[in-house]
């Protein structure tokens, strides 16, 4: 096949338009032979079943398609637009046309990179904000930890001015041995649908073995959920606390009918609005289950802190707080001493106390003789109108 290269000639027809003389294509003895053995090649295929792939077809479909139409280009002329897809058989080389194919492939992956770039763009707002959702219930949780601490201590958590930071990295304490433990859980729930669902022979027993186990599992979880709701109306109907078992049983039994309706779903093929109104909806159980899980764990760590601080405040290393006028400052273990140096800014002593915590320009203080029974006086002292020496006294 050989295809004339030369400039484009301007002609004009018999009914006096102007035309541009395009390139065309001729082709060769060997190329015309070649047309003609693969159409007798196509039509031999069709009688051959057993030798004919969907590969082989468009191949040869593409090479009848290239040789009618460069054919037809020996006695018609026609715009660039109108020629056939080259072929991968022929080198892009032998027509004016394969620039433009050039031009075309690199556009696209031009066009691929930008795609992409773009795409990454657009992901960016979703990438904010479920780091925003994340550290805010880091901060969260963090804040409930702390609450129940400084509450055990009798400590309001609003006296304390500790930085965001810190209720976060709090937070991420609470919320890692939850991460692990449903890591754990979700292990061992995937090995056993492998083990039990996956690997059930899909023979009439095992069909009925796995519908069976799904009926009781969704019977659990149906339970489950009555139950969960009969306990919220009554807790919320007598304004009490609710129980420690109402977010396991809600989170458990949610999971449990998803879980059931999902696997029927993949046997069934069946779905619909409904279906997904549901899902949406046990989805929304699990997670506030999970989060109420999480919050109670998040109150038990703080209260447990808490309770270890007063077992353990006869241990803790002693402060001595000096003032320029004696203070309301009395309970187990604490003296009180009046300095009797006149060139001294201070002019009283005490001792027998321990340091909670700094919180921006106060001192909290405790008792030293501290337990789990006794009283819990908490004395607050501005930093600017006394001193405070660490050490044991």
């Amino acid at each position: 096949m050989h295809c004339s290269t030369g400039p484009y000639t301007t002609k004009t027809a018999s009914s006096g338009r102007r035309y541009r003389d395009l390139p065309r294509c001729d082709l060769s003895d060997h190329d015309q032979n070649h047309g003609r053995q693969t159409k007798s090649q196509f039509r031999r295929s069709e009688s051959e079943p057993s030798f004919f792939d969907a590969s082989r077809s468009t191949y040869l479909a593409d090479d009848i398609s290239f040789t009618q139409h460069a054919a037809k280009s020996q006695t018609s002329r026609s715009r660039p637009d109108h020629y056939p897809a080259i072929s991968d058989q022929y080198s892009t080389t032998d027509c004016p046309t394969a620039p433009r194919l050039g031009m075309w492939l690199v556009d696209m992956s031009l066009t691929s990179t930008g795609a992409a770039t773009t795409a990454w763009w657009s992901r960016a707002p979703a990438i904010v904000l479920d780091v925003a959702v994340g550290t805010a219930l880091l901060y969260f949780f963090g804040w409930i930890r702390t609450d129940a601490t400084y509450r055990t201590l009798n400590v309001n958590v609003s006296m304390l001015s500790l930085n965001p930071a810190t209720y976060v990295y709090r937070g991420f304490i609470v919320l890692l041995p939850t991460i692990l433990l449903l890591g754990f859980i979700i292990v061992v729930a995937s090995a056993l649908h492998r083990r039990f669902v996956v690997r059930t022979p899909s023979t009439d027993k095992g069909r009925g073995r796995i519908r069976r186990a799904l009926i009781a599992i969704r019977s659990v979880g149906w339970l489950g959920l009555a139950t969960a709701a009969a306990t919220t109306i009554a807790v919320v109907s007598q304004g009490g606390a609710p129980p420690y078992w109402l977010p396991y049983v809600l989170a458990a039994s949610s999971a449990a009918l998803g879980y059931a309706d999902q696997s029927s779903a993949d046997k069934t093929h069946e779905g619909g609005r409904s279906r997904g109104v549901r899902a949406s909806a046990l989805v929304v159980l699990c997670a506030v289950g999970t989060l109420m899980i999480i919050m109670s764990y998040a109150e038990r760590l703080g209260v447990q802190q808490g309770q270890q601080f007063l077992a353990t405040a006869q241990d803790q290393p002693t402060v001595a707080l000096h003032t320029k006028e004696r203070l309301s400052i009395a309970g187990a273990g604490v003296k009180v001493v009046r300095l009797t140096d006149e060139g001294s800014e201070f002019h009283y002593r005490y001792t027998g106390l321990v340091l909670l915590i700094r919180s921006g320009d106060d001192y909290l203080l405790a008792p030293r003789g501290l337990t789990p029974d006794s009283p819990r006086p908490v004395f607050v002292v501005p930093k600017d109108k006394a001193r405070l020496d660490l050490g044991t006294w």
